[in-house]
């Protein structure tokens, strides 16, 4: 009777034991424990749960002490040898711990939480590879359990697997969508993998759950202004300030956001705030001198990147923007000195290159300024500002093959950018390529639709190509975009009159005198129309309209000759002509014009001479050679 006594009040307390544990009351199970091991002393399964207590109280040695007796009692279980590891786990005995683990896997191989316990093993150990391995073994087995994906993720994590990382999390958010710490760390995974967009809804997501996590706010804030979403960016960081007040790095990034809003003054506010917090704060220094630049204080913005530089004298960037603010204050020789240190600390550093570059440009050494522009693009500097200065600069010198070589690298380098392909599609214009300039220009307008200068130059090339359909489709959408261009307006005068629609041609160039009633050119265009159609008084009406406001206008007198020589008055066509040349002596058109009423009027001599004159001036004219002929012949 005794003996079943004891026998009963041993399993009470190890009953009362198993309820404590539940409830995480430690302590209270071990006693309980305890008091059942007492009465059967025999008993492994007490000492075995008294030893769990123990661990789960931080108290391995003794853990282990318990462990051993029963293992002298019983043959090796799983359950013990998991006990008996996470006691070694606990002493950081990791190797002995890890060997306890293997043990229990051996012993059952289909219980999930082994592997999940060993993976954190070597974890501890830097064996992320085996770890990882594990963790999805026992996932294998329990593929239900959220905690073991984030725990995955964090294996990845460690291992620099920013991509199977941000998987493994993203699982965990599946399959328990309400814990925000799983959306948190999703969204970091997203963010360190470029995927800003996901970050920001998961981070979102995450501060919805935990509004009072400062951290987490700060790193949304971070995520936003990685898609320079500043002026929420800011309003995260306000969040992130009024939990905890006292972070440097949430003052600075408020900073930052609000530089890039304009802000300035509220910039320098926050920058202060984060140097008060860290004097050494160098970064902060460096921006407060780029908001200082942007205020136009150039001293101020000095003082703080030399600060920034004396702080931290191994940065490169607080250097290139040191020389670079040296070359707008003048001091070209101090400035490129300044950009060579930036580039010794950093040899491969683009943007300093292209700083170079510029201050090379304005001292007028253009071939230094193109091989500084050269090697910022040879380096992917991510502003293609660079390789579009070294591009216009060639087209300057009149080496349009090395500004179409310079564009066509930088738009690898940002083929989203509508403005290198708007340049370059200029550059194949220039150089009589038509057909490439019209694919770069179809290209700009798909990047930028709502552009009408864009859907302008597309339309003119196609007409220039006579594609007179998509000529008229793209300058009706600029004319959409920007109903009171007058450009614009001509443009279609001059489609509808390579139609043949000489009275549709008319009405537009007639809207544009009236949009720009000083812009004499389209005043001679309209004329042009008149004096084809007959209507003589009208087309002189308006040239002389056109001349009242620019006399000396050549292309007006031009048109005006033309008028009188439909009207076969010769002589006072003759009169305008050679006033026109007077006027712009290089433009063989003019000459062509008086050449060719010249051979008219029988004076050969003369004519051969004018017309020989335009063949000089342009090898291209081929009307010029043309009236030449005949004038021969004759």
């Amino acid at each position: 009777g005794l003996r079943e006594a004891d026998r009963l009040y041993a399993e009470i307390c190890c009953e009362l034991g198993l309820a404590f544990q539940e409830q995480g009351d430690n302590a209270s199970a071990l006693e309980a424990f305890e008091r059942a091991s007492s009465r059967q002393p025999g008993a492994t399964a007490y000492l075995y749960h008294a030893a769990a207590a123990l661990n789960r109280l931080g108290r391995p040695v003794e853990a282990l002490e318990r462990l051993s007796q029963v293992q002298a009692h019983d043959a090796a279980q799983a359950h013990i040898c998991q006990e008996i590891g996470r006691a070694y786990f606990q002493q950081r005995w990791y190797d002995e711990a890890l060997d306890a683990f293997e043990q229990a896997i051996r012993l059952s191989p289909y219980e999930g939480s082994l592997y999940r316990e060993a993976a954190a093993i070597l974890t501890r150990q830097g064996q992320y590879e085996r770890a990882a391995a594990y963790q999805q073994r026992a996932l294998a087995l329990q593929p239900d359990q959220a905690a073991w994906c984030d725990e995955l993720g964090s294996i990845y994590q460690a291992a620099g697997r920013w991509e199977d990382a941000a998987q493994a999390y993203e699982q965990a958010v599946l399959l328990a969508p309400t814990d925000a710490t799983y959306h948190y760390h999703f969204g970091v995974a997203c963010q360190r993998t470029g995927r800003h967009a996901d970050a920001v809804q998961a981070l979102r997501r995450a501060v919805a759950l935990a509004p009072e996590a400062a951290d987490w706010h700060g790193d949304l804030a971070e995520a936003l202004r990685s898609q320079e979403e500043h002026a929420e960016a800011l309003n995260g960081y306000r969040k992130a300030l009024a939990l905890d007040s006292g972070r440097a790095d949430y003052h600075y990034g408020a900073g930052y956001s609000l530089y890039h809003l304009k802000r300035y003054d509220e910039a320098l506010a926050e920058l202060e705030q984060a140097i008060a917090l860290v004097p050494g704060h160098a970064e902060a220094h460096n921006l407060m001198g780029m908001v200082y630049e942007a205020q136009g204080r150039l001293d101020q913005a000095a003082d703080e990147y030399l600060l920034a530089c004396a702080l931290q004298p191994d940065q490169p960037r607080y250097y290139c923007n040191l020389g670079a603010l040296y070359g707008r204050q003048g001091d070209r020789s101090r400035a490129l000195e300044t950009l060579q240190h930036a580039l010794e600390l950093k040899p491969d550093y683009g943007d300093a290159y292209g700083q170079q570059g510029r201050i090379y440009e304005e001292m007028g050494a253009h071939e230094d300024a193109l091989a500084a522009y050269r090697k910022a693009v040879e380096l992917g500097c991510p502003a293609g500002e660079y390789g579009l200065r070294a591009a216009l600069l060639c087209q300057r010198l009149g080496r349009s093959g090395d500004a179409a070589a310079f564009l066509e690298a930088t738009r690898n380098l940002l083929p989203s950018d509508p403005a290198i392909h708007y340049h370059l599609a200029l550059v194949y214009a220039q150089r009589g390529e038509h057909e490439k300039a019209l694919g770069a220009y179809r290209q700009t307008v798909r990047l930028a639709p709502q552009e009408p200068a864009f859907h302008l130059e597309l339309g003119r090339t196609a007409y220039r190509l006579g594609r007179l359909n998509e000529a008229r489709a793209e300058t009706l959408r600029a004319l959409e975009l920007r109903p009171t261009d007058a450009a614009i307006r001509a443009q279609l005068g001059e489609i509808a009159e390579a139609e043949g629609e000489y009275e549709e041609a008319l009405a537009h160039y007639l809207q544009a005198v009236e949009l720009t009633p000083h812009e004499a050119k389209y005043r001679q265009k309209a004329a042009s129309i008149y004096r084809q159609t007959g209507r003589y008084d009208e087309a002189l009406a308006a040239l002389k309209a056109g001349l009242e406001s620019d006399p000396q206008n050549a292309a007006l007198h031009n048109e005006q000759g033309a008028v009188y020589e439909s009207r076969e008055q010769y002589e006072q066509a003759l009169r305008e002509y050679e006033r026109a040349i007077a006027l712009a002596p290089t433009q063989p058109l003019y000459r062509l014009s008086k050449g060719t009423l010249l051979r008219r009027l029988g004076r050969l001599d003369d004519a051969i001479a004018e017309l020989e004159q335009a063949i000089q001036l342009d090898g291209t004219c081929v009307t010029a050679y043309h009236q030449l002929g005949i004038k021969l012949e004759a």
